[in-house]
């Protein structure tokens, strides 16, 4: 189980530098990463919390990544570790789920026809999640038979 919370979490690591939505005006395509909404003054005017989303689920990531660690080095740490990685996965959708309900199209003139598309870093993160909260839960159970 750890290899698969392991993998969700370098999938959740990973999805701030792949293209998180991409919006389509006509007879133009513009896709964007993590990365970019923090970075591109094109979201300046994003709110604070909706433009650091992806930059929170790259920490989650990391912290998924230590506590996914945590019980091969220390086995009595196994409840502790699989009780952290429920929240964090939890977390993840949670911050996906909310970011996925956002729409883009505010932040550009709204008088264009616009298509906006998840890509593939929001999915992989929704994944990582996933894993993450998935293999969270048999670490706690065995915590507690332990």
């Amino acid at each position: 189980m750890q290899l698969a919370a392991i993998a969700g979490a370098l999938l959740a690591v990973a999805a701030i530098f792949l293209d998180r939505f991409s919006l389509t005006i006509p007879r133009e395509t513009f896709s964007y990463t993590g990365l970019d909404l923090i970075t591109d003054s094109d979201f300046s005017n994003v709110g604070d919390f909706q433009k650091y989303m992806p930059l929170l689920v790259l920490i989650i990531g990391i912290l998924s990544l230590i506590l996914s660690i945590i019980p091969t080095i220390r086995p009595n740490c196994v409840k502790a570790s699989g009780l952290g990685l429920l929240v964090l996965g939890l977390l993840v959708l949670i911050i996906r789920i909310v970011a996925g309900s956002w729409v883009v199209v505010d932040i550009f003139i709204q008088s264009y026809s616009i298509l906006d598309h998840s890509g593939i870093g929001f999915w992989l993160a929704m994944v990582g999640g996933i894993l993450i909260l998935l293999c969270g839960i048999p670490d706690m159970v065995k915590g507690y038979k332990a």
